[in-house]
């Protein structure tokens, strides 16, 4: 396991920096139906929900490039903000059926306070970004938290998308895990269900480069969370 420090957890507006340009090489817009998970609870010494986890293949010209964020939306049913932190994961897509099978890299943010409504949440994981087809699982969890309670997270759903991705291409269908444990290869999952995650994957491009056409930098609408890189492991 290698640990990094974390950024501090913001809301703020997702923005480029001054040497370099956020690209777009996958998103898909909530089409404000959710999802529902697992109910939270003892995932080994913190609380989680179920997994979610769907199929992307980003947009030609970019693989070996490493990944700045994943977004994932998320609807707090909440009557408050919730306190929580983001697990993430990614898979091959080599397992039963071509879903998820061999585990690439996995990571947390920090705790993210989430306000009630539709925001993104984003990770940073700056893993490298493999040929073809991938799969993505996030989690909602107490890892690192005290206070949060099962009832909060269950508060908090996954936001579905429309079935043609905005950027890239995405197969419909997503699964949900039947554990609530981080998986390793070949995480258990339930049936194939109907429905793509809103969900958007960007890195940042040294603004000398020259883009890839058809490149965009898109936002999946409402407030955006910026959180650190709490754990990675391979």
């Amino acid at each position: 396991m290698r640990h990094f420090l974390g950024l501090l957890a913001v809301l703020c507006p997702l923005v480029a920096v001054s040497s370099a340009t956020p690209i777009t090489i996958y998103s898909d817009h909530n089409n404000g139906t959710t999802t529902s998970v697992l109910s939270a609870a003892d995932a080994g010494g913190f609380l989680s929900g179920g997994w979610i986890f769907d199929d992307v293949l980003p947009i030609a010209g970019y693989v070996g490039q490493p990944v700045w964020g994943s977004t994932i939306s998320v609807r707090n049913t909440n009557a408050n903000p919730v306190t929580l932190s983001l697990l993430a994961g990614f898979w091959a897509a080599d397992g039963a059926n071509g879903g998820p099978g061999t585990r690439l890299d996995i990571a947390s943010t920090v705790p993210i306070s989430v306000p009630v409504g539709d925001v993104g949440l984003i990770i940073y994981s700056n893993w490298t970004l493999p040929a073809g087809k991938f799969w993505i699982g996030y989690a909602l969890s107490t890892y690192g938290i005290s206070g949060t309670t099962a009832a909060d997270l269950d508060g908090v759903h996954f936001l579905m998308a429309n079935p043609v991705a905005d950027v890239g291409t995405a197969t419909d269908g997503f699964y949900t895990s039947t554990g609530l444990t981080i998986p390793g290869n070949n995480p258990g999952v339930g049936a194939l269900q109907a429905g793509n995650t809103a969900q958007r994957i960007q890195f940042w491009q040294d603004d000398a480069a020259v883009p890839e056409p058809g490149t965009t930098s898109l936002a999946l609408g409402g407030l955006l969370i910026l959180a650190g890189l709490g754990l990675r492991r391979k």
